[in-house]
């Protein structure tokens, strides 16, 4: 289990929607690049499989959640942290609130897998 932690504005769904295309892709690099040192110093080895589980404390919902999520995962990827993107390596996501953490902290916990799925 590796668990990071983000202070910070998310990003938000409905941010990246409301954005042209091209803004989107520079507004997922900024949020590459604020995830790269969490990842780096967690120093996660190479995964077969894994689950997500982010808890947060801010004014979103959960659902509002998912483009940064999917920003993160995508990193994982770029990084080599997994060699694929697909449903047997990537496993699900849980994203839940906690009111214990301060405002605009999301801890991100990374759930190696070994089990396979047919």
């Amino acid at each position: 289990m590796y668990q990071l932690t983000f202070r910070g504005r998310w990003l938000s769904i409905n941010a990246a929607y409301n954005k042209h295309y091209q803004q989107r892709n520079k507004v997922k690099n900024e949020y590459k690049e604020l995830f790269r040192p969490l990842l780096l110093q967690a120093q996660i080895p190479p995964l077969l499989a894994f689950r997500l589980h982010i808890e947060y404390n801010s004014r979103m919902d959960c659902d509002n959640l998912t483009a940064g999520s999917k920003v993160f995962y995508d990193l994982i990827r770029e990084m080599k942290i997994i060699k694929e993107d697909n449903k047997h390596i990537y496993r699900g996501i849980t994203i839940v609130p906690n009111l214990l953490l301060p405002h605009n902290t999301y801890q991100i916990t990374i759930l190696p897998v070994e089990e396979t799925i047919s």
